[in-house]
């Protein structure tokens, strides 16, 4: 049975009708947050609510169905953060709870490992986080008092914690200062502390520490050398990138394919060279925030535009065409009021001053979230609100 106050509003939106007046358009919530993985992407948006699109696992009760507009994620209205990682998704409520969704056969979803959840499930243990911050088969949170905990594969040391093997329950990540930003990569994870330094660990085959050394694997954090007065960090595939005060980039790990055979060039240091110790990023001054993907990066700018640098084999760098690689940053064209970028597998997305997302690159799966049938789209297309 409908409202009495639902009936008002549909007689009164008849009259307008009938008087040839349109009741007026509602207005999309605008976004705050955009993250972007294999080929999948979720927005936050201003009124707590989550909005999913690309290859599957969009939380929305769908199994591995691809989502080529943006479908809201079931069960959350009250959103303060957003992560996505290569299989799964996560968000943290304003309760400080954390949920997931999509695969889970590692236990990094939180609690005995699954195949799946099609809808956002609750990570065990956890009721005072801020942040968190999914990987490839493991997932971490940060709380209210700067504490890390991480659960999933173990087998790199990614969870800060010895013996390989998975938690499936969270557990906390020991010898970190008090930290203020997290981000897991492919199979490693660092953090940001409160004084401006730089802490990764788990594996480290070609200098994901970013200690000058490329050991075998780490569970112990390990202070990156040669960085200070940080103001964020973000762990792509296989390279880690950060900012400093001074609003320089410096990235460190891998420079190319992990198998090799065409250049890429994500470190930005105009070579293709893997460097266990960070190097800074040619030609940008004024950064105020990068992500790290897997081939390639982005950053956005103090005056709102944002460059990318790397691997462009759809068209991920932005710059309209599809350049191959970049070893240097080059602009995204038609980009003037960004405030965020996030750089995915082979797309990228920004969030603008006005609250819409663009996404540009590659659109398998759907994962440009704006409907078309492209294949790759080398300049932005708009994905929220919805044409």
């Amino acid at each position: 049975m409908r409202s009495r106050w639902t009936l008002v509003g549909a007689l009164a939106a008849a009259v307008l009708l009938v008087a040839g007046c349109a009741p007026p358009p509602q207005t999309a919530p605008r976004a705050v947050e955009v993250h972007t993985e294999y080929g999948r992407s979720c927005a936050l948006l201003e009124d707590g609510t989550v909005r999913c699109w690309g290859g599957g696992f969009t939380g929305d009760g769908s199994t591995g169905t691809l989502a080529p507009l943006p479908v809201e994620v079931t069960g959350l209205d009250d959103v303060v953060d957003v992560g996505v990682g290569v299989g799964h998704s996560c968000a943290v409520r304003a309760d400080g709870t954390v949920w997931c969704w999509g695969a889970g056969n590692f236990g990094q979803l939180g609690g005995a490992p699954v195949d799946e959840a099609t809808v956002p499930v609750q990570v065990p243990e956890i009721e005072d986080a801020v942040a968190v911050a999914p990987g490839y088969f493991h997932t971490c949170a940060l709380d209210a008092g700067g504490e890390v905990s991480c659960w999933g594969d173990n087998r790199s040391g990614q969870l800060g914690q010895p013996g390989g093997g998975m938690r499936t329950e969270p557990v906390t990540v020991p010898g970190l200062p008090r930290v203020v930003e997290l981000s897991a990569g492919f199979v490693h994870t660092c953090a940001l502390d409160e004084s401006g330094v730089a802490w990764c660990w788990g594996a480290n085959e070609r200098g994901a520490l970013g200690n000058g050394q490329t050991d075998p694997a780490s569970p112990t954090p390990t202070r990156v050398v040669g960085l200070t007065d940080l103001t964020s960090i973000d762990g792509g595939w296989l390279h880690t990138c950060a900012v400093r005060v001074d609003g320089t980039a410096w990235c460190w790990d891998g420079n190319n394919p992990y198998w090799g055979g065409r250049p890429t060039g994500q470190l930005g240091d105009g070579t293709t060279d893997n460097s266990s110790v960070p190097v800074r990023v040619l030609g940008l001054t004024d950064v105020v925030g990068v992500s790290a993907g897997w081939e390639h990066t982005c950053a956005v700018r103090s005056n709102g535009t944002a460059a990318c640098w790397g691997g462009d084999t759809d068209g991920e760098l932005g710059t309209g065409e599809v350049l191959g690689h970049s070893l240097v940053p080059v602009p995204v064209v038609g980009m003037g009021d960004a405030t965020q970028v996030s750089a995915g597998f082979h797309q990228s997305c920004a969030l603008r001053g006005s609250g819409h997302v663009v996404c540009w690159g590659s659109n398998w799966s759907g994962g440009l979230g704006h409907g078309g049938e492209d294949p790759q789209v080398p300049a932005p297309v708009r994905v929220w609100p919805p044409r």
